[in-house]
């Protein structure tokens, strides 16, 4: 028998800031809210990861490789090591998942 430990998230009462969502030993998501001009500074992780844009738009930036503007309903996996940060273009609800 299979158990678990469900439940629902509604991305409609994170209000500010960031939430974790999920984590485990082998991946960990997390809902940002950025204002304009907000974001995750340049970073590296161990792995993968994943971005999805809920609402808004951000500017995703890999150093020494440019960037790209992602806006809402794009989803994007990549290689976490590369360093890499996020900059919302506008006011922006994110979900991103990084895996081992």
């Amino acid at each position: 028998m299979l158990t678990s430990n469900r439940r629902a998230v509604n991305l409609d009462n994170i209000a500010a800031g960031s939430q974790v969502l999920a984590k485990n030993e082998k991946f960990k998501t997390m809902c940002f809210n950025f204002q304009e001009g907000s974001g995750l500074p340049k970073h590296t992780h161990d792995g993968s990861a994943s971005i999805f844009i809920v609402e808004g738009a951000v500017d995703m930036e890999f150093v020494g490789e440019g960037g790209l503007v992602l806006r809402r309903g794009d989803f994007l996996t990549f290689d976490a090591r590369k360093e890499h940060n996020i900059i919302a273009k506008e006011t922006s609800k994110v979900i991103i998942t990084i895996s081992q």
